[in-house]
């Protein structure tokens, strides 16, 4: 006797809707796993970076401010000094 061949699921509209069903659920499953993933390797490697940041380039922000201020007053300063000496 012939075998009636077997098939997963259905045919026609509602087979393949099911079929579609299963990919995309499937396709979600991984989604989940991988983002999971990529977010815990993500937020650890963007602690290193912003506390490695702000060790370095906190006390490079701080120096340069003083700078700035030590220039602009030494300037007025050195301004008045002259002003007064030229009177």
């Amino acid at each position: 006797m012939a075998k009636k061949p077997t098939t997963k699921s259905g045919g026609g509209i509602k087979g393949f809707l099911t079929r579609a069903g299963k990919s995309f659920y499937t396709g979600g499953l991984f989604a989940k796993e991988s983002g999971s993933w990529l977010a815990q390797h993500a937020a650890r490697w963007g602690f290193i970076v912003a506390t490695t940041s702000i060790v370095v380039f906190m006390p490079l922000i701080f120096e340069i401010a003083r700078e700035q201020q030590v220039s602009i007053y030494g300037r007025e300063d050195g301004f008045l000094f002259l002003l007064c000496m030229c009177a």
